[in-house]
Parts: structure tokens; sequence; C-alpha cells
């Protein structure tokens, strides 16, 4: 008679764990950073001063929280692509688990447990687990303050949970602006489901709440109003098609994300027919979990809901990576229908057979997750027999481009202004040198300076051309090298 393997809670969790951390290891250093990524990368300079980081970090468009992070990462454990992502593969990991807690406070074991391994496989958190940006500092902050949110609304006001919603929150301001749609969602969720004496003995508290991580936030107030000011002219415009095509991006594909949507639309209908169609089977499948879904419902339509109508009306703010916070509550919709199952066999296979396809479509999938943006560390290491002092000019409107790249291959004669190469070049006649372009200058607008400078100095030949093309055969960076002539005797 064969004996049942039976598997622990404790042992999925853990081995849940184990695997995103493996999962968010595999293939780190597939790409180099590209331009947004070397923005954190140059302003986490460790040889740089803290105030210096936060005054660059302020001529950005987002606040600095995970620029300082990276920055006290890379002093601590080394200042390159491997050091730099590492800092995310952890957070991520914490992203994860963030998760299974937010599932559990909500919910139960049963969902936080299918939760996780669904965030497991998730290839939107794999991805912004990787990139050195603030995505996935963003998803784990918003995470924790619903989570201690959850622990208000359905416990109480104890002191230590305000005290860690109102500093996770003032520290999801602090990583990046949608922040505010979280705090705004959280208002009106309480509005909905907080009991009516209870929110008008204590309104006062509960308004506090909300008010205090604004007001940690105040002294990058003036930045963030200066940032609001700035066009954003890598935003998408909104368009309605959004609603579905956002799921399909965060689960990284059409089935899943139809699913999910499928399942949202009927949450809605539910809540607005249940009082005039009543179906017993569907109120007992519910039962006390109703608020919780209903708080689900909230979070994503208000944090999706704010910025897309705002974007019909005034400036767009759509970019999917803006809404990664929406992954969480939209797993959690996928997670509740498997935990509902009876038979605790049939929630795992239903589940196991989720987490097998999100596996395929990672594996199988050419480019399941990366990008190739930018070819920056790529054309630079092909460079060959080039010395460590020889002269390097790169033309780019963003040093930091090309500069991270080069300075971590050890080159040290460096200049981005062609008046500065001229004047090195008159004074030491250099047996070579040698020219990176960064080819989005069309968007940087140096197509002008392109025009004007004379890169081929006379008494030199061009002896290697080199360019780089991203995934999508869009060239994005050419490398010249130039020789001095042999002059006959």
């Amino acid at each position: 008679m064969s004996k049942t393997i039976s598997i622990s809670h404790t042992t999925l969790l853990y081995l849940g764990l184990i695997t995103a951390f493996l999962l968010r290891l595999f293939n780190l250093n597939f790409e180099g950073l590209w331009n947004d990524e070397l923005f954190t990368a140059y302003s986490a300079d460790p040889s740089r001063s803290l105030g210096w980081t936060i005054k660059y970090v302020g001529g950005d468009v987002h606040p600095p929280l995970h620029n300082i992070l990276s920055k006290y990462w890379a002093e601590n454990f080394g200042y390159n692509d491997t050091s730099l992502r590492m800092l995310n593969v952890v957070i991520g990991t914490i992203g994860v688990l963030s998760v299974y807690h937010v599932g559990k406070a909500l919910f139960n074991k049963k969902v936080a447990i299918a939760a996780l391994w669904l965030a497991v496989v998730n290839s939107f958190l794999i991805e912004y687990s990787q990139e050195v940006r603030a995505y996935i500092l963003l998803f784990v902050l918003a995470n924790y303050s619903y989570y201690f949110f959850v622990k208000i609304l359905y416990n109480a006001l104890k002191r230590s949970y305000i005290i860690s919603y109102v500093l996770l929150t003032a520290a999801a301001l602090y990583t990046h602006y949608f922040a505010l749609f979280i705090i705004a969602s959280q208002g009106i969720a309480l509005l909905f489901l907080m009991d009516y004496s209870e929110l008008k003995n204590r309104w006062k508290s509960y308004v506090l709440m909300f008010i205090m991580p604004i007001v940690l936030f105040g002294p990058w107030i003036p930045y963030f109003l200066r940032h609001s000011k700035q066009p954003f002219v890598w935003i998408q415009k909104a368009e309605l098609g959004m609603i579905f095509s956002y799921p399909q991006a965060f689960f990284n594909d059409l089935v899943v994300g139809s699913l999910v949507v499928l399942l949202i639309l009927l949450t809605i209908l539910y809540f607005t027919l249940g009082r005039v169609i009543r179906i017993k089977a569907l109120e007992k499948a519910v039962g006390e979990h109703k608020k919780s879904l209903l708080l689900i419902l909230i979070w994503i339509v208000v944090y999706f809901g704010i910025p897309f109508v705002r974007s019909f009306i005034s400036t767009s703010n759509m970019n999917d990576r803006y809404f990664i916070v929406l992954v969480c509550p939209l797993i959690l919709v996928l997670a509740y229908p498997i935990s509902l199952l009876n038979k605790k066999n049939t929630r795992r296979i239903a589940l196991a057979i989720v987490v097998a396809y999100s596996l395929l479509n990672i594996t199988l999938n050419t480019q399941p997750y990366f990008d190739n943006k930018g070819m920056y560390r790529d054309i630079v290491e092909e460079v060959e027999d080039i010395e460590a002092t020889t002269p390097i000019l790169y033309l780019t409107a963003r040093t930091r481009n090309f500069d991270y790249y080069l300075r971590q291959n050890k080159y040290r004669q460096l200049r981005r202004r062609t008046e500065d190469f001229d004047k090195f070049m008159t004074e030491n006649d250099p047996k070579e040198y040698v020219v990176f372009i960064d080819l989005h200058h069309k968007m940087y607008g140096l197509d002008k300076v392109l025009e004007q400078n004379k890169l081929h100095y006379p008494g030199y030949e061009l002896v290697v051309v080199k360019e780089k093309a991203n995934i999508n055969n869009i060239k994005t960076a050419r490398f010249l090298h130039y020789k001095k002539v042999d002059t006959p005797l």
C-alpha cells in the first residue's frame, strides 16, 4: 500500500522563497545596464558623497530612496553590475514573501501559499528584481503598507501597526510618486469598509495616519513639485485597451492575463448585482472574505483608475512598470479561486498547472523578460588592444551612458567634451585614440553636435568600426578606433 507524500505548509513556503531567489539569479547578467539603470549606477558611485547623490537624483524625475540604498550597498558589497543587481534580487525575494503576508492577512494560509507561488514564477516581478531601478522596492513597500493597513482595518489602531504603516508608506513615497495612489486607495477603502461608528469616533486618528507619511515626505516636496512640471516624453498615451494589455504584461501571457481580467469583471459583477441576485453557492464560497475581495477591488480600481483617467484629461502617466503595485492584488484575484477547491490535492494540482505554465513561459520564450534596450556594456567590452591610458572621447547627452562602463574597464583618459579632447590631442599627440558614440543621439538632440565635430584628426586613420544593435535591431552604440599613420622617413 503506497503512502501519500505530504508536504507541509512551512516547507512549501521556504521552498517557494528559495525558488524565487534562484529564478531571480537566473541570467542575472544576460544584458548590460540600460539608460535608466545607468542613472542609478552613476548616482550610487561610492566615491561620491551622499549629498551629491541626493542632489543628482533631485535633477531627475523620481525620489531618491532606491538610489541611496544602492549607494550604501555598493559601498559594502562592490560597485559593478552584479552587485547592484543583487540588491534588487534580495528585495525581489522579500517581495515574494510580502505577497504571502498580504494574502494571509486578507484571507488565509491557503490563499497566501498559492499567491506566493504565483509570485515566485511571475516574470514581471523577476524582470524588475533584476533591473537596477526602484520599481521592485515600490512593490515591496506598497505590499507592506497594505499589510499594516489591513491589520489596522481588521483589528485596531495599535501603535505598532500605525508606526509601521506610516514609516513604510513614507518610504514608498520616497521611492516613487505613484505611492500617493496607494494612500488614495487606502483612504477610499477605509470609507467603504470601516464600521461607521468606529470611523465616527476615531476619524481624527485615521486622518492623522494618512497625513503623517506625507508630512515625513515634506522635505522632498519641492523636488516633487519641480518634477511634476517636467515633460515625460517616454510615457505612453492612455488607451482603453490598457485595461486588458496591462494584466497581460504583468503575467507575460495572454491567457493568464485575460483570465485575471475576467475574474475581476466577475468580482465587480458580484458586488454590483449581489443584492439583487443571490446565489447560495456563491455566497457560501465568498463567505467571510467578502470584505477582503472588496478591498482588493478598490485597491486595483483606484490605483489604476486615478492616473488612467488623469491621462485622458492632462499629461499621461501610463507606463506599465509604474503599476507594478497592482501585481500583488491581481495575483490574489487568481489565487483566491484556487483556494476554494475543496480537496488539498486538487488545489495543489491546479496551482501546479498555473505555476508550470508560467515556468514554460520563462524557459521556452527566447526573450521571457529581457529587453537589451542599450548596448553600452557590449560595445565597451568588445574593444580590443586598447591600453588603459588611450584617450577616449564619448559623445552622448547622458554622461552615465558610457562613463560607468569605461571606468569599470579601467580606462582613465576619458573626455566627453570635444573641446577638452581637442586640447588633449594637440598637447599630447598620442599614437591612437578611440571614440564612442551614443546612437540614441536623435532622442537626446545630438545631431547638430555630431555634424559639427571632426572626429577624424589629421595624421590618423580609422582602423576599426563597430556597432551594436538591441533586440529590436536598432543600433544603439558605435565604436571608432583611430591609429596614427606611420610617416615615411
